[in-house]
């Protein structure tokens, strides 16, 4: 597999390494990258042989500075509310409602505990 903004390669030991490749632009993500990185997780999901994942980033200067804005507003048009994850398959409602049940647990669970939610205000229950 080859592209043109990330580096993916997978070594014998069953690991993946992913690394951004844009470091005159600070591996910040262009819509090409966002959809070659969806195609990367989506075979790291889909492939048995690969047990875990490395993300890297080329270059000394910046890890990820976020959205290229200089490559225009591509992800405006996007309906946020129907994307897909490619590593889990949900929707981002779904993913939402996930993680809010998690955190909701943990919420629950730190009541349960009489943790305090800020220090010296006593027990939130």
């Amino acid at each position: 597999m080859s592209f043109n903004t990330v580096l993916f390669d997978v070594g014998d030991d069953h690991v993946a390494t992913i690394t951004l490749n844009r470091p005159d632009q600070l591996n910040s993500f262009t819509e090409e990258m966002a959809a070659e990185m969806t195609t990367i997780w989506t075979t790291i999901r889909d492939t048995d042989d690969i047990h875990a994942a490395v993300l890297r980033a080329a270059g000394d200067r910046a890890f990820c500075t976020g959205i290229d804005i200089k490559s225009g507003r591509w992800w405006g048009d996007l309906n946020i509310w129907n994307q897909t994850d490619p590593v889990t398959g949900l929707s981002s409602r779904q993913r939402r409602s996930s993680l809010w049940m998690r955190e909701g647990d943990g919420f629950v669970l730190r009541f349960h505990q009489s943790t305090p939610l800020a220090p010296g205000h006593g027990d939130p229950g």
